[in-house]
């Protein structure tokens, strides 16, 4: 939740870190300055050592950013903006998994469509993380070329929101299987039912937090 000042992070996302051996991020990558896309990360950048921040340079002025960029300064954590250019994939080689980072830009864009979309590619999977893109940025996305032979995983645009998971993102992408932040509270719920539908239809299994 915004103004939470990584609350939900320290009591959910480093415990869970912690648990699977985790003592410190190689590389942080922040997908757009949205508060709840940053109180995780606060929390972790607190309480461990962050080599990289990736991230698109998107200015903010929120309490969170300002408090994520602190704690990174603070531990002399190196900054990589990614990419240099609109949709021009920024391929990177991590050990043995191959990253490619892409990023919608332009006049009228919402920060949401300008998120850092990360396809990852490694023998055993492949992932498609889309930040909170929606229909604009889905569009340019699918016109690009499939960034492997397969995705083995979607990572939701937007929550599963009304605006996001266009048909044409999901008939290009063709995952295997979906995985959706939701909430089953507050005014909106997430993911919508129309996007639940339209996963379903395009037989696609789709995993929610939400559930």
């Amino acid at each position: 939740r915004p103004m939470d000042d990584g609350a939900l992070g320290a009591s959910v996302l480093v415990p869970a870190l912690r648990a699977v051996g985790v003592r410190r991020i190689d590389r942080m990558v922040l997908s757009h300055a949205d508060a709840d896309h940053e109180n995780g990360l606060l929390a972790v950048a607190r309480h461990m050592r962050v080599g990289e921040l990736w991230y698109s340079g998107d200015p903010a002025k929120s309490r969170e950013h300002r408090a994520l960029l602190a704690s990174l300064a603070a531990q002399q954590s190196r900054w990589r903006r990614l990419p240099v250019s609109p949709w021009s994939a920024t391929r990177l080689q991590v050990g043995g998994t191959a990253v490619q980072v892409r990023l919608a830009n332009g006049p009228g864009l919402s920060r949401n469509d300008r998120s850092l979309v990360l396809a990852i590619g490694s023998p055993d999977v492949s992932l498609l993380l889309t930040g909170d893109i929606e229909a604009d940025a889905e569009a340019a996305l699918s016109a690009s070329p499939l960034p492997h032979a397969a995705i083995r995983v979607l990572k939701v645009p937007h929550h599963g929101s009304k605006t996001s998971s266009t048909p044409a993102l999901l008939r290009w992408s063709k995952p295997a299987f979906a995985v959706v932040s939701g909430r089953p509270w507050a005014q909106h719920q997430l993911p919508a039912t129309s996007i639940v539908r339209r996963y379903k239809q395009q037989a696609i299994p789709l995993w929610s937090t939400a559930a």
